[in-house]
């Protein structure tokens, strides 16, 4: 009987002391993480897109590129990705800006993206804008003077006025499109810059616009092509 109560006791000591070790260390852990720094503002216009996307990009059976589409390493296949969709990635970012032909001494507003008044060519032009900051972005356009470049001395078109007009945009996936805030009916003034895009952070934003331009009346009194610079800037806005 003895023994039988002492065999008793000794489990529930062990019992007790299982316990106690338990409690004392804690459940051991372990952790995963992800690390992101703030980039930048990455503006590339649309020079850099061949027309004819994707078919006049890259070769994406190159066998360099052997999983194909979306990680071909050139301008139109940059930072985009399969769940972004076609509106994003074969965006129509169109060209350089063209007005036409026309005789010395015509006059008037030139539109762009009117073919039957002036041209296929040159319709509108766009950027595209990656944001890798936690701020929205800001972009700018500065545009000089139209000159003849091509005439010594480079004459100005004295009085030209160009004037953006929003035409399309898009965005990246995790984005709605309308937090992009395109500005439309924007006049450029040479020597200064205006605003023309708003694109929240983190997100990566394709935009264009076509082209209006003013000549007023007794301007046009050379031959040649009378041609102006858009730059683009960025910046990150509070």
């Amino acid at each position: 009987m003895k023994k039988q109560i002492l065999s008793i006791t000794i489990v529930l000591a062990l019992i007790f002391g299982v316990a106690t070790f338990a409690e004392a260390t804690g459940n051991p852990t372990t952790s995963g993480s992800i690390t992101f720094i703030n980039g930048g503002i990455i503006v590339v216009p649309s020079p850099g897109f061949p027309d004819g996307y994707p078919d006049t990009c890259c070769d994406c059976d190159d066998p360099q590129h052997p999983e194909g589409y979306p990680l071909c390493d050139c301008p139109c296949h940059n930072n985009v990705y399969a769940q972004d969709g076609d509106d994003y990635a074969k965006f129509d970012f169109g060209g350089n800006l063209y007005f036409g032909e026309w005789f010395v001494g015509d006059s008037g507003v030139y539109d762009s993206y009117d073919v039957a008044q002036t041209t296929a060519e040159g319709t509108h032009t766009g950027i595209q804008v990656i944001n890798q900051t936690v701020s929205t972005a800001g972009i700018s356009v500065e545009i000089s003077t139209f000159n003849y470049n091509d005439i010594e001395g480079k004459p100005e078109l004295e009085g030209a006025e160009l004037t953006l007009m929003a035409l399309e945009k898009a965005i990246g996936a995790g984005f709605d499109v309308e937090d992009v805030d395109i500005k439309n009916n924007v006049t450029l003034i040479p020597g200064t810059s205006a605003l023309v895009l708003e694109t929240p952070a983190a997100s990566r934003v394709r935009a264009s616009w076509s082209g209006e331009l003013y000549v007023e009346a007794g301007a046009a009194k050379h031959v040649g092509r009378a041609q102006a610079v858009l730059t683009w800037t960025s910046q990150s806005v509070v």
